[in-house]
């Protein structure tokens, strides 16, 4: 039972790359403003370009890490995305922005994966920032945290059919910073005789999808005893991953 790890460092090139273009873009627009005399209005402009930026290297970040990749990658990454901020930020100023993560557990250089058997699953960064800007007109320091998270909550059903039949009901739901979530991709498992076996084609799987970040997957297996286990893999459309496990409930 396993995830999908090739593609991890896409998400973290993706990560930079939006950010880079969010502040090239703002740096530029600031450039043609008022040339010689910049505006109050477009220094903070740029302060939260660079806010918004933050958060996509967060983001591609974590969806590295969920995926496989090394536990450092959030702290590389954000060192990288610091030394552009100051590159691409020089020609109009100082701009400088530093961090810190946390490293107590359940943290680990900013990470925290927690995908247990409870039915509860969540991937979750966190960094904190102080985010320094001046010229000759302007001196800003702004202090701020980026949290993301992707939270999968799981529940399960089954009924007997027949000998070690069943049929099995997984309701999901995902949750990015505590609000509803859409899914990119789903996988179900069971354990069957302590091994965990992927469903497919022959256990007729559905999924229905409510619209609203809740999922409901069905599908038969043949299962010995009467204690059901699932375990259900997300990502997200950001490309977070997240599983969760449960014991399912047997209904008469």
């Amino acid at each position: 039972m396993g995830r999908v790890t090739g593609s991890g460092q896409v998400f973290v090139l993706s990560g930079l790359i939006i950010a880079l273009i969010i502040l090239s873009t703002e740096l530029y627009v600031y450039e043609l403003s008022s040339p010689g005399d910049p505006s109050p209005s477009s220094a903070i402009d740029l302060v939260l370009m660079v806010q918004l930026g933050t958060r996509h290297v967060v983001i591609g970040s974590l969806a590295n890490v969920s995926r496989g990749g090394p536990g450092q990658t959030l702290v590389e990454n954000l060192e990288r995305w610091g030394d552009l901020v100051r590159e691409y930020g020089y020609q109009l100023g100082m701009c400088a922005q530093t961090f810190s993560v946390p490293e107590a557990p359940p943290y680990a250089s900013g990470i925290w994966l927690s995908w247990g058997s409870s039915g509860t699953g969540f991937s979750v960064a966190l960094a904190n920032f102080t985010l320094r800007w001046s010229d000759r007109e302007t001196d800003l320091e702004l202090n701020y945290t980026v949290s993301v998270n992707t939270t999968l909550l799981i529940e399960g059903t089954y009924r007997k059919t027949g000998g070690d039949g069943k049929d099995v009901n997984v309701t999901a739901h995902l949750f990015n910073e505590e609000k509803s979530a859409l899914l990119e991709a789903i996988s179900v498992y069971y354990r069957a005789l302590d091994e965990w076996v992927a469903t497919g084609p022959s256990n007729n799987p559905t999924l229905t999808d409510y619209g609203n970040g809740t999922y409901l997957y069905s599908f038969s297996a043949d299962i010995p005893g009467t204690t059901v286990e699932v375990s259900a893999h997300v990502y997200d459309q950001r490309g977070v991953y997240v599983q969760a496990n449960t014991t399912c409930t047997e209904l008469p």
